[in-house]
C-alpha cells in the first residue's frame, strides 16, 4: 500500500520536526485500505460522474481561460499561466528565479486540452473533434 511506509525509508520531517513516515489516516477511516475503499465508493458515486465534466472545463477546457474562465469565476493570478515559452523568454537570472519560485510554491494552471465543453457521460460525444488544436500532432 502506498500510503503505508512499509521498507522504512527516512521521507525527512515536517516544519515541527516530526518524522515523516506512515501517510495519518482521517478519524473516519478505520485504515489506509478503508481509506482508499471510501474515496473510491465516493469517486465513482453517481453524483461525481456528474459533475466531472464540468471540472474537466474548469481544469483543462474552456472554462480554464479567457472569458471561459471568466464567466465561471475560476480566474488566477496572471503568473499562474506561465508556460515554458513565458519562462523561456525571460531575460534575466533573477527573473527566471522569481517565476520558478511562484510555479514552485502556488502552482501553474495546466495547459488547454479540450476546446469546447467536455461531453457529459449520459450524452454521446458530439459530432467534430473536441481536442485543443494546438496539441494535436503533439
Amino acid at each position: 500500500d502506498f500510503l503505508i511506509n512499509a521498507r522504512g525509508l527516512r521521507l525527512g520531517s515536517t516544519q515541527t520536526g516530526e518524522r515523516v513516515h506512515d501517510v495519518k489516516m482521517p478519524k473516519w477511516a478505520k485504515s489506509p485500505r478503508d481509506f482508499l475503499e471510501k474515496n473510491r465508493r465516493a469517486l465513482e458515486c453517481d453524483a461525481v460522474t456528474a459533475m466531472l465534466p464540468r471540472w474537466i472545463d474548469l481544469i483543462f477546457g474552456d472554462k480554464s481561460r479567457g472569458q471561459g474562465a471568466k464567466d465561471a469565476l475560476n480566474l488566477f493570478h496572471p503568473t499562474a499561466y506561465t508556460s515554458s515559452a513565458d519562462f523561456d523568454a525571460l531575460k534575466t537570472e533573477e527573473e527566471r528565479t522569481q517565476s520558478e519560485l511562484q510555479a514552485t510554491e502556488f502552482g501553474i494552471c495546466p495547459d488547454v486540452l479540450f476546446s469546447k465543453p467536455h461531453p457529459l457521460k449520459s450524452a454521446p460525444a458530439a459530432p467534430g473533434n473536441f481536442i485543443a488544436l494546438d496539441l494535436v500532432g503533439r
